[in-house]
């Protein structure tokens, strides 16, 4: 392959040029210009057209008036090695965007097209493997479209249920909770009056189950503290399996089985002081694998044309998630801490947190939970609903250090990014400002002169947004592949989604969100200050957000 000068500095190309450059195999500069293309091109050329002129160019004609020894070695050197790196082009374009393909219907359908007429003509071969390998990775995509049409379907199908069941005034449904209800009610009532029954507590109505969690009202519904002597009391001490009925010894004869595998399907609901307990590393392992896959998802055009910015979430799809996830577990965190009665249970659960973003930042390098957990106790304690000192102050200096935003945070974060090591989950607030800066009110075309007919692209600037993509990609790429955890695991499941149950907010609406943490503050806030001006100290004074 022809060497690239590196004393060439190029300021200005046209796009046939830069797409000449793309597809031209024989020099060593082909992949800078494949990862340039492919991770910039929503800036001067659409999906469909840039995915045409890769297909004409695979289909490019045999040059005439060769003879046929010229024409044999012409394709086995020259066509061959065009047609597979147009492949490898499309291969690698599907890998490192899929949000492309699972976006837009149209570049689906002529990649479809494509596949059906080329298979039949290369049966072996290279050509044929690269080809087995694109068929491959456009079916994998192919699989994943559907699964996400089929989960927007199955939503859009439950809203309106959901919304036809409120017009009609129908209630939702509990048909679990019924067959509950009505087979611990029938079987009760199957008994005689004659035959000897121990204390038996009142079964729950349907009304009482949905007003109270499941593990108040699961419990044993036989007194065994019962002060009262009566015939049957040495029986309520054996296990259920001893019980005899009709001289049987049958577990299937016991009486209150059912209400023992009631209790043990509906266990005891796992909620924050569950997640308070556990290690904090398991903790911060469990969210280093959560938060991974919400920043490994998302797509470098969400952030081309500052799509995000723009009021229709369904250009941006995993960059949405990962914005509500973020704000949401920052809410969460508040809530948490400020629905506590006392200081001291508050900045305990603070230490604990911040033990936890600590460990995230130290051991796995994410800097994406860590981040969350940093903003929300900052919040805090600028409210001053907590107080810090000793070892919970030096810890938050540090995860302080880190993530404040000072004019220099885009100079200073590009150097801990360089020499951070994957696997690893950079602060993303990073990659979003510096996409912006680098698109904000800037024009990537321009002509060299009035007169002239050609528009040519500012390549530096091209250059730029592709090492910031290269970079995102290198820390999406590399995962965590020595992280043990089951995705059974109570924790895992509390971390990831049921966070939100049980809290009264919905973390989803960040400014109802953000107004019900300003009421939790100050009402913790006028409570501190009764409490110090009940004993005589100074008072805190009230800051407002």
């Amino acid at each position: 392959p022809v060497k690239l000068d590196k004393n060439i500095i190029i300021d200005y190309i046209t796009l046939p040029k830069l797409l000449e450059r793309l597809v031209e195999s024989s020099y060593s500069w082909s992949d800078f210009y494949q990862t340039s293309v492919l991770y910039t091109y929503d800036l001067y050329i659409t999906a469909q057209n840039l995915l045409l002129y890769l297909i004409l160019r695979y289909f490019e004609p045999e040059p005439l008036h060769m003879t046929a020894s010229e024409l044999k070695v012409y394709r086995n050197e020259v066509i061959k090695r065009s047609k597979l790196h147009v492949l490898r082009i499309i291969t690698f374009w599907i890998e490192e965007r899929r949000g492309d393909f699972m976006r837009n219907p149209e570049v689906i359908i002529i990649l479809n097209t494509f596949l059906d007429l080329v298979l039949p003509l290369e049966k072996e071969g290279e050509i044929n493997e690269a080809l087995k390998v694109l068929s491959a990775a456009h079916e994998e995509v192919s699989q994943k479209t559907m699964k996400h049409k089929r989960k927007l379907s199955d939503k859009a199908d439950l809203h309106i249920t959901h919304h036809a069941n409120s017009c009609s005034g129908t209630k939702p449904d509990t048909s679990l909770i019924t067959r509950v209800i009505s087979a611990t009610t029938d079987s009760l009532n199957s008994f005689h009056a004659k035959d000897e029954m121990p204390m038996i507590r009142q079964v729950p109505s349907v009304s009482d189950l949905r007003a109270k969690p499941f593990n108040d009202l699961f419990i044993p519904f036989i007194s065994k503290n019962d002060s009262t002597p009566s015939s049957h009391s040495s029986k309520l001490t054996e296990p259920l399996s001893n019980r005899s009925r009709g001289g049987q010894t049958s577990p299937k004869n016991c009486r209150f089985g059912f209400f023992a595998a009631a209790q043990a399907k509906f266990k005891p609901i796992y909620d924050f002081n569950a997640m308070f307990e556990e290690d904090s590393e398991k903790i911060a392992r469990y969210l280093t694998a959560i938060d991974y896959k919400y920043f490994s998802k998302i797509d470098v055009s969400e952030l081309l044309n500052k799509r995000w910015i723009k009021n229709d979430r369904s250009e941006c799809p995993y960059y949405w998630r990962y914005v509500d996830r973020f704000n949401s577990f920052c809410s969460w965190i508040q809530y948490i801490v400020l629905s506590q009665d006392s200081l001291k249970r508050r900045v305990e659960i603070t230490a604990k947190f911040v033990e936890v973003g600590l460990i995230c930042l130290r051991q796995y390098n994410n800097h994406s939970s860590s981040h969350y957990i940093f903003a929300a106790i900052s919040a805090l304690n600028k409210f001053e609903v907590i107080t810090m000192q000793d070892q919970l102050l030096a810890d938050y200096e540090e995860l302080n250090k880190t993530f404040i935003v000072a004019e220099s945070f885009l100079i200073s974060y590009k150097e801990i990014c360089s020499t951070m090591k994957a696997p690893a989950i950079p602060n993303f607030n990073f990659f979003l400002k510096s996409f912006l800066k680098l698109q904000d009110g800037v024009v990537f075309t321009t002509k060299l002169a009035e007169s002239s007919q050609h528009s040519y692209l500012k390549f530096p600037l091209l250059v730029l947004i592709h090492d910031t993509s290269k970079e995102m990609r290198r820390f999406q790429k590399a995962r965590y592949e020595n992280i043990k955890m089951s995705k059974n695991d109570e924790l895992y499941k509390f971390l990831k989604k049921e966070y939100k149950r049980g809290v009264p907010l919905h973390l989803e609406n960040r400014e109802e969100t953000l107004n019900k943490i300003n009421k939790m503050v100050h009402q913790v806030k006028e409570k501190q200050n009764k409490y110090y001006n009940f004993f005589g100290a100074k008072s805190f004074t009230t800051k407002h957000n």
